[in-house]
């Protein structure tokens, strides 16, 4: 007979619900929430059973890991397809700004928070808008794994020689919690836990390019944490933000040092453009969170005052030649102070990529941009 003397009771729920911490409601084949949500429904039958040190050896094991490079599962990334598609996302709102209804019943993000009614006071979105965004910022950490670049961290920084290792040891970590298993799970949090720490504990730097790494990096840790986490990590997101923003603060002040001089030349601009994308998507992440959670930010002065490049030839890029083409043969498509009328009159849903469609669909409205998209496909100019 099986020794059950330190076994943890049977689980009850799926995998699923199990992971992001949400009810179950035990149905067989499949439970409501991965039938809606249109999940693999796995339930366990295995007793768990409690390692005498099982939460004293956790960071020990993942310090273990890191050091010797080891990975914690194999496997690809869930997501295989691009976030921009707006037809995959139903639109039900009637208006672009109006008040919000509750995030209670959210499902679409993979999280644990179990938001209370909301009461608007400062900045507010569509529930479409809102989701849209979520479900970008949700999807970067995957996309870093499978693409090997993001749209605020350019394809060529991973392969640049000199580039601060921050970004490869966050590499990892995504990587890590995109193949975690129930069995990792504790494992893998530590590691971001630790990654976070060392990138907020690390000694003040004057390098612009150090600086941009951290925030790309904690940008990409955050969102794992505080969309996917567990109420712990969530917990100790929340309580890093002001040390996250503090850092924030350090990388504006170095795009408000450069010049039109540096952006000349292609290396210049990507490192410019990458400023302007982190800090964009930076600032997005901690609003958007803020509204899910409060209700409410007031980030938005900030960010609508903030600019890039939203052309995605130009950020995709492969070479130098190839730019400098694309910059004379086409618009660049610089939205200043998240302008998008260019955009707009004379753009197309292809011209943005992830970050230039998830900025357009905050200030213009989920439903506006998907009457302008489905507009263009029809060869009628459509704006809501």
């Amino acid at each position: 007979m099986a020794d059950t003397r330190n076994a943890l009771p049977r689980r009850k729920a799926c995998s699923e619900c199990y992971r992001s911490r949400r009810s179950c409601d035990h149905r067989r084949p499949s439970c409501s929430r991965c039938l809606a949500s249109r999940r693999t429904c796995i339930y366990s039958s295995q007793v768990r059973h409690r390692g005498t040190d099982e939460c004293a050896n956790d960071d020990a094991l993942a310090n273990n890991l890191l050091q010797q490079g080891g990975d914690l599962g194999s496997g690809t990334p869930d997501s295989t397809s691009s976030h921009r598609e707006l037809s995959a996302l139903p639109s039900t709102s009637p208006a672009i700004q109006p008040q919000v209804e509750s995030f209670a019943s959210f499902d679409t993000i993979d999280s644990a928070i179990e938001f209370p009614p909301i009461n608007l006071q400062v900045d507010r979105l569509e529930y479409e808008t809102m989701k849209y965004c979520a479900k970008a910022l949700q999807e970067f950490p995957a996309l870093l794994v499978r693409a090997g670049t993001t749209p605020f961290i350019h394809r060529s920084m991973l392969h640049a020689q000199g580039y601060p290792t921050i970004l490869y040891d966050t590499f990892s970590a995504c990587a890590s919690y995109l193949t975690m298993s129930e069995s990792t799970e504790r494992v893998v949090f530590s590691i971001l836990d630790i990654r976070t720490n060392q990138i907020l504990q690390a000694p003040q730097s004057s390098s612009l390019l150090e600086n941009l790494a951290r925030i790309q990096a904690l940008t990409l840790l955050q969102s794992i944490r505080l969309f996917n986490g567990n109420i712990r990590q969530r917990a100790l997101a929340e309580a890093q933000d002001e040390l996250f923003e503090q850092l924030i603060l350090v990388l504006q002040a170095h795009l408000a040092g450069l010049n039109r001089d540096f952006e000349s030349s292609w290396s210049g601009w990507i490192i410019a453009e990458s400023v302007r994308r982190t800090l964009v998507t930076a600032y997005m992440l901690r609003g958007v969170y803020s509204l899910l959670k409060n209700g409410y930010c007031t980030l938005s002065p900030i960010v609508s005052q903030m600019s890039f490049t939203a052309q995605s030839s130009l950020w995709d890029a492969r070479t130098e030649r190839d730019w400098n083409r694309r910059r004379r043969n086409g618009k660049t498509y610089f939205v200043s102070c998240m302008d998008f009328s260019d955009i707009i009159l004379s753009g197309t849903q292809d011209d943005l990529d992830d970050l230039g469609m998830m900025m357009l669909v905050t200030y213009r409205g989920y439903d506006s941009v998907m009457a302008w998209s489905q507009g263009q496909q029809e060869g009628v100019w459509a704006w809501a």
